[in-house]
Parts: structure tokens; C-alpha cells; sequence
């Protein structure tokens, strides 16, 4: 073994066999290079940054230094062993190293690839095509936006309760999802993170009503339109929408057993009008919501339930957003401006 040594938390080692260089850290190959002389240099990638690593061999001296993304993180030298080239070290493979020729640059694609952020950017971007399909690209940037607002919404919530978080994952065709990294402690958390969503989105609504107000643009009319309706979607008291977590909450609050039926009753009248309507997605979202319950049942929930007063605040919040969305909705359906039949189109299709 060459030298190793701690930085930034991680273990660093450097050895030399065989003709070759090779660096691990914490135990796993990051790169390899031949041996051209007293000096090398090592480059690769580590928790989201470009690290690099110079050596120079200087009077029986090995000297080093080390910086991740320019600036420094650790310098040093250690003595040169008198058998270096005889130490066996375990083989490295090219391909899994952060360095070298196109398998460094494979390597690092990979690691881009199943990165979370890079499943973020490449669901957005497939959100955006896909609604720019269905409408154009000025009603996609809408609805991303409206979606993104909403989302961000329950992200506050879970903030509030201290509650670690995955971020904000948009689904082509189906909308978005705050996503959790644990399960809620209390049924209150559960209404207050399913209602701070359309309270954010209602929110929204109104700064765009003010707009379309000032201007008259039919543009802004038809964006209205579009988050009073998403919203208020998710507001209906139907298994998993927002309004469903609610009703799902307050009854397993009084009655698990009441609360189980009654959340099936709703998905299941839901279902039925949906297919009378032709309204084709609202009926894929009520038989995976129907299947998550039966899934739920057989694991009841370890919540602690909301006492009576959480329940009527629960019940009043609920109200107070759904009726003004409600209304948003009746006066733009009743305006006849281009647009205000996305509605009808985003369930159809």
C-alpha cells in the first residue's frame, strides 16, 4: 500500500502494482492509471462533485493534495515503501472507476442515470411532453406550474412537522407527488398535508383571478380554469386524492372499520359516474386508490387520531377551499372562453 489518509470523510487509499496506480475510496475503486512516471493525477467523481488528486514522488517522498471541485481538501506526504511495486492489491476493473478513456465517462453516466435528481428532471420533462401533446406548450408550462405550486404545498406541510422529505416527483399523464421519506406519527398530519396542497393551489387561483381580472388576457382565463378544476379534483373525497386522505383520517379517528367502508363507498360511486361519463382517467385513479385501500387494511394505521376540535378544523378547512374553487370553476364554465372545456378533456383522455 502506497498511503492512505482521511478527508471529508471519506478513506482514501493509493497503491501501486503491476505498472498500474490505483485509488479507492472507502474500499471501492475510483480510479487507475498507468505509472508514467514520478507525478500522476487522478480525477473522478464523488457525491455529486469532480475530485482530483496529484501526487509527486520528491526525495523519497510521496506528496499529495487533494481538492474537490477546485478547492482544496487535504495535502500531505507519506514515505516511499521500499516494496512498493511487490504489495498485491485486488484488481481493479476500468469500467467501474470514475477515470480513464470512455469507461470513466460510462461510469459517471451511470451514476448520473440512477441519481434522483436526473429521475426528477427526465419525469418533468416527459410531464411537459406529454401535456403539450394533449393541449400546446403554453397550457403545459401552466399545468406544470400549477402542479409544481400544489406539490409544494404538501412539501411546506411535512416541513411544519419536521418531517424528511424526497422532493417533488411529476408523473406524465397523472399529475405529481410530494413524496415522504416516514410515515405520518398523527391522523392531523395526514389533513394538514393533504389540505396544505389545495390551499397552496387555491392560493394560486386567486393571484391568477386578480390577473385575468386586470387584463382580460383569455389566456390567464383558461390557466384559471385549469388549477380551480385540478384542485378541486383533488379535493373529492375519493381514495388517493387529497380529499380522500382527509375523509380516510377523520373517520379512522372515530371508527377504522367505518373508515375503510366509507372511503370504498365514495371510490366505488366514483367509479361508476366516471364510466357513465366517459371520464377515463378519474376512473384509472379510483382503482388504484381501491387497491391501495385493501392494501392499507391489512395494515392499519399506527396514527395517533385527532381529538373532536381537530376534526371540526379539519372539516372547516376542507370548506373553505373547496367551496371558493368550487365557484372559480362555475363562473369560468359559464364565461365561454377558449379553454375552459380542459377540464373535461384531462379526464377524458
Amino acid at each position: 500500500m502506497l498511503l492512505t489518509f482521511n478527508a471529508s470523510g471519506h478513506t482514501f487509499t493509493l497503491a501501486r502494482t503491476q505498472g498500474l496506480e490505483q485509488l479507492y475510496v472507502d474500499d471501492k475503486p475510483v480510479s487507475v492509471r498507468k505509472i508514467p512516471g514520478d507525478n500522476t493525477e487522478h480525477r473522478f467523481a464523488l457525491a455529486g462533485k469532480e475530485w482530483q488528486l496529484q501526487l509527486s514522488l520528491e526525495q523519497g517522498l510521496y506528496r499529495f493534495a487533494l481538492s474537490a471541485d477546485g478547492v482544496t481538501q487535504q495535502q500531505g506526504q507519506a514515505p516511499l515503501p521500499d516494496d512498493l511495486d511487490q504489495r498485491p492489491v485486488p484488481p481493479i476493473d476500468p469500467a467501474e472507476t470514475g477515470h480513464g478513456k470512455g469507461f470513466g465517462w460510462l461510469a459517471l453516466g451511470l451514476k448520473l442515470f440512477k441519481s434522483v435528481s436526473a429521475i426528477k428532471v427526465a419525469l418533468a420533462g416527459a410531464s411537459f411532453a406529454s401535456y403539450a401533446y394533449l393541449f400546446d406548450w403554453k397550457i403545459a408550462l401552466a399545468l406544470i406550474a400549477i402542479l409544481v405550486f400544489h406539490e409544494y404545498g404538501h412539501l411546506k406541510a411535512m416541513h411544519r412537522f419536521h418531517i424528511p422529505t424526497k422532493g417533488i416527483y411529476l408523473i406524465p399523464f397523472f399529475g405529481g407527488a410530494a413524496v415522504s421519506a416516514e410515515q405520518f406519527k398523527t391522523q392531523w398530519q395526514e389533513v394538514y398535508v393533504a389540505l396544505a396542497g389545495p390551499s397552496f393551489g387555491l392560493l394560486l387561483c386567486l393571484v391568477t383571478g386578480a390577473l385575468y381580472w386586470l387584463t382580460g388576457i383569455p389566456w390567464l382565463g383558461a390557466v384559471l380554469t385549469l388549477g380551480a378544476f385540478l384542485n378541486l379534483f383533488n379535493l373529492l373525497p375519493i381514495h388517493p386524492l387529497d380529499g380522500g386522505r382527509v375523509l380516510k383520517a377523520a373517520m379512522a379517528s372515530t371508527q377504522k372499520k367505518a373508515a375503510f367502508y366509507a372511503v370504498l363507498a365514495f371510490s366505488a360511486l366514483g367509479f361508476a359516474l366516471s364510466l357513465y361519463f366517459g371520464l377515463l382517467l378519474l376512473s384509472i385513479l379510483l382503482v388504484a386508490g381501491v387497491m391501495d385501500l385493501l392494501g392499507e387494511r391489512k395494515a392499519p394505521s399506527s396514527q395517533a387520531p385527532m381529538d373532536k376540535w381537530a376534526m371540526v378544523v379539519s372539516a372547516a378547512w376542507y370548506l373553505a377551499v373547496l367551496l371558493p374553487l368550487l365557484g372559480i370553476l362555475m363562473v369560468m364554465a359559464d364565461s365561454g372562453l377558449p379553454g375552459t372545456e380542459i377540464p373535461h378533456l384531462i379526464l377524458s383522455s
